[in-house]
């Protein structure tokens, strides 16, 4: 698996990222990286834990999030971080895109502390109102993910790579320079455009 070519219009870039599905551990970033993209490339943003647990993570009907999720991943455009494994297939066939946050656990630990103290006594956005976030087993979670879930998410990645743009970061440094490389390709063809039609009113 291969990073994508950086060297994209910005209508290559808006063309060939319609559907993208976000996958990391808890704390990596997901829902805040989601809401950056979504706003550069003018896409919904799907959070899809609001979509399978309830208040205080009680685990919502499957049949019920089978429907509610057939429907979401019909959508023309969209954004979405934090699928649950039980439905990867689904998530990564619809996918045009796929982003892998492959960040250190103590990173990720740290994030989830910070996120917990920042919203103590309030709800996510993202997230069912009243929920609880992080708890102990979440945490262990965490530290053991690259044990136990890295592994299946790049096998799942190499399965669904072909005709699909495949992107793995290990470090946010590395997400935020290539948010940047698009936030600019963007900015450089709209300027563009606004030349072009200067022009021509001119002719």
């Amino acid at each position: 698996m291969s990073r994508q070519n950086l060297n994209y219009s910005a209508s290559e870039y808006i063309n060939n990222m319609q559907k993208i599905l976000l996958i990391g551990s808890p704390g990596s970033g997901k829902s805040t990286i989601a809401m950056e993209l979504g706003k550069y490339l003018n896409l919904p943003v799907l959070h899809l834990d609001a979509l399978y647990w309830t208040p205080n993570w009680e685990r919502v009907d499957s049949q019920e999030v089978g429907e509610k999720l057939h429907k979401l991943l019909q959508q023309e455009k969209w954004i979405m971080d934090g699928p649950d494994p039980e439905n990867w297939d689904s998530h990564f066939q619809a996918a045009d895109t796929l982003i892998f946050l492959d960040y250190h656990p103590s990173l990720c630990i740290y994030r989830a502390l910070k996120r917990l103290f920042q919203f103590r006594g309030s709800s996510r956005p993202d997230l069912p109102e009243h929920t609880v976030e992080i708890d102990w087993d979440t945490l262990k979670g965490i530290w053991y993910y690259p044990q136990a879930v890295r592994p299946l998410v790049l096998g799942k990645m190499r399965q669904y790579q072909e005709n699909r743009q495949v992107l793995i970061f290990r470090k946010p440094q590395e997400l935020q320079a290539y948010i940047h490389n698009i936030n600019t390709k963007i900015n450089c063809g709209q300027n563009q455009k606004k030349s072009q039609q200067l022009s021509s009113d001119f002719i």
